[in-house]
């Protein structure tokens, strides 16, 4: 993606939240993109991209890219370069199609679906941190079978079996 970004290199760059240049992103270690998803929002002039790349040493590593962009102009870069032993090609390797289907319009969620479905998400994960917390071991256990209780008691808009996602928007 920023290798298609003629106007980047005026833009504030960060890398795992660190400011730098461009031209010392970890990106120029990359000798193969493997699996990838681009995913824009216009509305809120952002570019998405995940990556699982082939690094020169042969490593496999993660790369989420959001680009922001003003004008026709990408005013910033942020990168987060992911090379931890923990990244397991198995699950990101090939990247799901689905996420690239072109979700018909007229069966798109609204915007306002689509933020609620995340909102509940990230409620779900601090509910499973805060519950690990308390519980110690016990925790795990019923962390595991909080996505289900958690969209029963959300009461999601969506049906379960019907949020699969596309590039422009969520079946509903």
């Amino acid at each position: 993606m920023l290798a298609h970004t003629t106007d980047a290199r005026a833009a504030v760059i960060r890398e795992n939240t660190k400011a730098i240049s461009l031209g010392v992103s970890k990106w120029s270690t990359v000798k193969q993109i493997r699996s990838e998803g681009v995913f824009a929002d216009p509305v809120l002039g952002n570019v998405i991209e995940h990556v699982t790349a082939e690094t020169d040493a042969g490593k496999i590593v993660y790369i989420g890219t959001r680009l922001k962009v003003v004008d026709g102009k990408v005013t910033e870069v942020e990168i987060n370069f992911d090379e931890r032993p923990e990244v397991n090609a198995k699950n990101l390797i090939p990247y799901d199609p689905l996420f690239n289907t072109i979700v018909p319009e007229g069966e798109r969620a609204t915007r306002e679906q689509l933020e609620r479905i995340i909102t509940s998400y990230f409620q779900g994960l601090t509910v499973s941190v805060r519950l690990r917390e308390q519980l110690g071991e016990r925790g795990r256990v019923v962390r595991d079978q909080l996505p289900a209780n958690l969209a029963y008691a959300n009461r999601s808009p969506i049906p379960r079996n019907r949020q699969s996602t596309g590039l422009k928007g969520y079946r509903h």
